[in-house]
């Protein structure tokens, strides 16, 4: 007898979803590696969150409200929309999978760019649905190219924006102009978890296009921005037609009051969000003119991270910045073999990063 296998469809993502952790686990040399690589904001959460927290602690005993209350009437009230228009869940993979589950099954076709989140690949083809790939173009989601590709069998429709890996995005206008020719049988899902980033004038949410368009699933998080990664907290927009139908079959109740109380004091702090937003963007700025200044190509980006093409091997680079205790993210898995991400940290990080670079580089002259 064979030994017992995942399903074709699977074989060779497997490995992509091991979470990158460190191979010796000791806790005090995990603090020796700056983390660059998993675009966390090394800024931190708000200073009211662990007050928040220790006021809940008490009632943990006490099930979480399914509906993730108070949390979701503060969302409401924050992005202009109604309770029944939200729906909270133990971040955005989670998500990302229930949306799939019950929206998509053998027949269907879930459609979207490359590169991008991974994820939407590996929730669909884990329901058996087939996925449809374009290309990004100039690095950026091909809308138009994507329009092209709609027809009855395509049931979902994955935009990242900004995108990760490449931290390009589009418009409020121009998403506008797509849902307009995308049919209704059609489900559009927006991942907007590195929005807060975007300091643009269209530094906003699509939210109220939800009333426009039923086809309209938004995402978001409070892993980025507000700095809660390890506690768990996402959310979804839609019309209450389909927050009803993805709240039917979501795992009740999934959410911890901790991260709850958490999420809903982060929110209302703007000074820390203020705070975040410009820290990360006054660093992006540093790392655009230390890369100009060494000749160093990358996309500029509107999220807390930035694609480099160093012109060298992705995996090489990724183990020569590991050997010198800082992480970053190869561009391998995407299909950008000389590119590598590297999360926007503290100035602190962000030199040594730019002092390592600088090592690898006179190796490379060496070498030559």
């Amino acid at each position: 007898m064979g030994e017992i296998q995942i399903k074709n469809t699977l074989q060779g993502l497997e490995n992509k979803y091991i979470k990158r952790e460190l191979k010796d686990s000791n806790e005090s040399k995990e603090q020796l590696f700056i983390q660059l690589d998993r675009n966390e904001n090394n800024f931190g959460f708000s200073k009211q969150v662990p007050g928040a927290i220790n006021q809940a602690i008490s009632e943990s005993y006490i099930y979480t409200n399914v509906f993730g209350e108070p949390l979701r009437t503060e969302l409401a009230h924050y992005h202009q929309v109604l309770p029944d228009n939200i729906l909270v869940g133990n971040g955005s993979f989670e998500l990302i999978s229930l949306i799939a589950q019950v929206f998509l099954d053998s027949t269907s076709i879930s459609l979207t760019a490359t590169p991008t989140f991974a994820w939407y690949r590996a929730a669909s083809l884990l329901v058996g649905a087939k996925v449809k790939e374009i290309a990004l173009k100039e690095h950026a989601f091909p809308l138009r190219q994507l329009i092209e590709q709609v027809d009855s069998d395509v049931k979902l429709i994955w935009l990242c924006n900004p995108n990760n890996p490449t931290g390009t995005y589009f418009s409020y206008h121009e998403l506008n102009d797509f849902l307009k020719e995308i049919p209704e049988n059609s489900l559009v899902v927006v991942d907007e978890a590195y929005i807060d980033f975007v300091t643009t004038n269209e530094n906003y949410s699509v939210a109220k296009l939800i009333h426009k368009y039923k086809k309209l699933i938004i995402l978001r998080t409070f892993s980025k921005i507000h700095g809660l990664a390890g506690l768990r907290v996402g959310y979804a927009l839609a019309d209450n037609s389909i927050i009803e139908q993805l709240f039917s079959f979501k795992i009740p109740p999934n959410t911890n009051r901790l991260a709850l109380a958490a999420a809903r004091t982060s929110l209302k702090d703007r000074t820390h969000y203020q705070y975040v937003q410009q820290a990360v963007n006054v660093e992006k700025k540093y790392y655009y003119d230390e890369l100009s200044k060494r000749q160093i190509r990358f996309i500029p980006s509107v999220a807390n991270f930035i694609m480099i093409n160093f012109e060298l091997d992705s995996e090489e680079v990724v183990a020569f910045f590991q050997t010198n205790h800082l992480l970053v993210r190869g561009g391998k898995e995407y299909g950008y073999d000389q590119w590598v991400r590297v999360t926007i940290g503290k100035h602190s990080e962000n030199e040594r990063f730019f002092k390592v670079l600088d090592q690898l580089i006179d190796r490379v002259k060496v070498k030559k």
